[in-house]
């Protein structure tokens, strides 16, 4: 009974260091993702076409087609967005075309895939 308790304690201390592991490594990558700054895309460098960008920071990924006319977004589509709770960002890349611009408020509740679609879209567009 004694041998089994004990490996019983051994495997509930592995499990409770594996799971503690993967939270440090979640949030460390969100860490990052939440740190890593925007910068501003210079439209009229940009010639007509499609650009695919994509972000991925475990457990985040996000692909974009970002559509550019005349030195102006006219669309940038979601391909994919893998995501915790942060469908809310989706409405982000509408409001990117509407202003014409990254330098957009995040969506509440959905800061860290907010971030990832900005990242997206300027990867799409780096030069």
């Amino acid at each position: 009974m004694r041998r089994i308790l004990k490996h019983l304690a051994i495997t509930i201390l592995i499990i409770a260091v594996v799971c503690f592991a993967g939270y440090r490594y979640i949030q460390g990558n969100l860490d990052r993702l939440a740190k890593t700054p925007i910068a501003e895309i210079d439209l009229s460098k940009i010639a007509n076409g499609t650009y695919r960008g994509k972000c991925v920071s475990f457990p985040i990924t996000v692909i974009v087609d970002v559509v550019v006319e005349n030195h102006s977004f006219n669309s940038i589509i979601l391909i994919q967005h893998t995501n915790g709770q942060g469908q809310g960002a989706e409405a982000l890349p509408d409001r990117i075309v509407a202003a014409q611009s990254l330098q957009v408020d995040t969506v509440a509740g959905a800061t860290y895939s907010s971030k990832a679609m900005l990242l997206a879209v300027t990867d799409a567009l780096k030069p």
